[in-house]
C-alpha cells in the first residue's frame, strides 16, 4: 500500500502547472493517426458504460475547468465514446480512452482496438 506521501507526489502528475499541461492531443478511429509517444502509455479498455471515461474524468479534476472545456466527455448512455482519445499528462505519460465493449460499441471496434492493441508501440 502507498504511503501517504507518495499518494500525494502521485497526485501532482494530474495538476496542470507551467509546462506540465493536460491536454486532449487527438481522437480517432485508426490507430496509424493516432500521436507518435515517446512517453508510456496507459490505455483504458471495457465494457459499456462502466466508467472509463468517468475515471479519467476524476483523474483530471484539478484541471481548470474540466466541466467547461469538454476534455472529457462523460454520458450516462452507454456506448458514448466512439473514438479513441489521447490525452498527454505532461512530460510523464499519455493516457487513452478507448471505446467499450457491449451494447452500443461503435461498428469499428473490433478493427480500432485490436489494431492499437497489436500495432501500439510497447
Amino acid at each position: 500500500m502507498p504511503a501517504v506521501d507518495e499518494i500525494q507526489e502521485s497526485e501532482k502528475l494530474f495538476v496542470p502547472r507551467g509546462r506540465h499541461k493536460i491536454e486532449i492531443v487527438k481522437s480517432t478511429t485508426d490507430v496509424s493517426l493516432a500521436p507518435n509517444y515517446t512517453l508510456p502509455e496507459v490505455a483504458f479498455i471495457g465494457t459499456s458504460n462502466v466508467g472509463k471515461s468517468s475515471l479519467i474524468k476524476a483523474l483530471f479534476n484539478k484541471v481548470p475547468n474540466i466541466e467547461r472545456s469538454r476534455l472529457v466527455r462523460v454520458s450516462s448512455t452507454p456506448g458514448h465514446t466512439k473514438t479513441m482519445n489521447f490525452f498527454q499528462v505532461g512530460q510523464a505519460f499519455s493516457l487513452v480512452d478507448m471505446p467499450g465493449y457491449g451494447i452500443n460499441q461503435p461498428q469499428s471496434f473490433v478493427e480500432m482496438v485490436e489494431g492499437y492493441l497489436k500495432n501500439r508501440k510497447k
